[in-house]
């Protein structure tokens, strides 16, 4: 039998204490990969949040270094001093990028947030886990 990698449905076979692993969307007569005809289903997820917690700290660091990027374009007016044109384009893109790094600090602290309760998912879930299946036993 092959070790179920996180995020696989496990499933626990009806005469033995070895659970039978099958990858999300195997299973016959389901679109999920759940079991169907009474067969009891597990899915580990721990590791799935984990994962969800690094793609979200992943994307807020990305959306960090953009915004030190934008904000390092307009340092200056280049579109010409004295220049009605120029000081006009100049201002209306200090305002945009302004509104725009509001926006990205919004984001990266969502997704920081995101990344946090993810971990705290994992944490829990493992936790529950370890009680709910502290009083079973395999047989010998």
């Amino acid at each position: 039998m092959t070790q179920p990698n996180p995020g696989d449905y496990v499933a626990l076979e009806p005469k033995t204490s070895t659970p039978n692993a099958s990858t999300p969307g195997a299973a016959r007569g389901d679109d999920n990969g759940i079991a169907v005809h009474g067969t009891s289903v597990v899915q580990m997820q721990e590791q799935a949040w984990l994962r969800r917690a690094e793609a979200a700290t992943a994307a807020a660091e990305e959306l960090m270094v953009c915004r030190r990027k934008v904000t390092a374009v307009l340092t200056r007016n280049y579109f010409g001093d004295g220049c009605p044109e120029g000081t006009a384009v100049y201002s209306a893109l200090q305002e945009f990028t302004a509104n725009w790094n509001e926006q990205l600090s919004s984001q990266v602290k969502t997704l920081q947030s995101l990344a946090s309760q993810c971990q705290i998912s994992a944490a829990s879930l493992s936790a529950t886990d370890r009680v709910s299946s502290a009083h079973f036993s395999l047989g010998t």
